[in-house]
């Protein structure tokens, strides 16, 4: 097989790829969520940001659809 490495080099200026891979969860990252879990980017955020947040700072849950959850609102 032969490629064209400044074609493939303007691929992909062209076509930026959503996973940073080199940053939490690299590869893993989940860029469109599903219903059940709508708020995956921010509890993604506070992963990475417990650090700066403290160890008591914000707080939520993955795993259980949305759906399941008791509503207080």
């Amino acid at each position: 097989v032969w490629v064209d490495e400044e074609e493939i080099t303007a691929w992909e200026k062209n076509n930026p790829q959503p996973y940073q891979r080199d940053e939490y969860l690299g590869t893993y990252q989940d860029i469109h969520g599903t219903d059940d879990e709508p708020f995956n980017s921010e509890i993604q955020a506070l992963a990475k940001s417990r650090i700066k947040d403290g160890a008591h700072g914000s707080v939520e849950a993955m795993g259980v659809s949305r759906q399941e959850l008791p509503v207080w609102d």
